[in-house]
């Protein structure tokens, strides 16, 4: 790095990424990956192999991390459930996994558990090219959806609410659902909806994904209480019962 204080510069209003300022750093060439870990053949870059005897921490810290465990479950996620299988394969002729294709960022939301959020940056401050992304600044939030709809919000069912429908009842709701979220330019689509893509990812979901279990499972609980609950006389009123 050259001579050039960083903090001498902040008195007029440009960062140490300026190009006015000509604060330039070294070149640093990292290598290839043409070293490689004797316990989990992790392939990594010289600066990544110990020195002075050192055990390799960089990948598996020194083989104490369960590789074969590893290995075995990587193994597992490429055996992926159907229809996912044959959306991956991409076959030019089969319509469904081009509608898939064409629309993943619609089947995807439609079949999410819960939501993220951020604050999103406008692309037009960071120019570049390539690929559209998602852009975000801050804080990420994570959030799980309620087990039944609020009417504050929304008046039927939802994300994770889904599970506790039976998929017949389930299907139209998603649709509906879709079919709003076509009208919002940040879920790009193309060629429609297909009702027998969606019909099957939920019933892959269904049998597959320990949350939807969970949720259906919380729905009998909740009702098997609230049924034993009225036959005691008490009051069942947002979920609480009362005496």
């Amino acid at each position: 790095m050259n001579d050039v204080n960083c903090n001498a510069h902040t008195a007029l209003g440009l960062g140490c990424a300026a190009q006015s300022v000509n604060h330039r750093v070294q070149v640093y060439t990292s290598g290839e990956f043409n070293h490689r870990c004797p316990h989990c053949d992790a392939l990594l870059l010289a600066s990544e192999t110990p020195r002075d005897g050192n055990q390799y921490t960089k990948c598996c810290c020194g083989g104490k991390v369960d590789t074969d465990y590893m290995r075995d479950k990587f193994a597992s996620l490429q055996n992926m459930p159907q229809p996912l299988m044959q959306y991956a394969e991409h076959i030019p002729t089969d319509r469904e996994a081009k509608s898939f294709h064409q629309n993943s960022k619609l089947y995807n939301s439609n079949m999410a558990f819960g939501s993220v959020t951020s604050n999103r940056l406008d692309p037009r401050d960071i120019p570049g090219r390539g690929a559209p992304t998602c852009r975000i600044n801050g804080e990420m939030t994570h959030r799980l959806c309620d087990m039944y709809p609020d009417s504050k919000y929304h008046e039927y069912e939802q994300w994770a609410q889904h599970f506790i429908l039976d998929p017949a009842d389930s299907l139209p709701k998603r649709l509906q659902h879709l079919r709003r979220l076509q009208n919002n330019p940040d879920y790009p689509s193309s060629g429609g909806i297909k009702p027998e893509i969606v019909d099957k990812l939920d019933r892959m979901l269904r049998g597959e994904h320990p949350f939807a279990a969970v949720y259906k499972k919380a729905h009998e609980v909740y009702e098997e209480a609230k049924e034993q609950a009225q036959r005691d006389g008490k009051q069942v009123i947002n979920g609480f019962m009362t005496q």
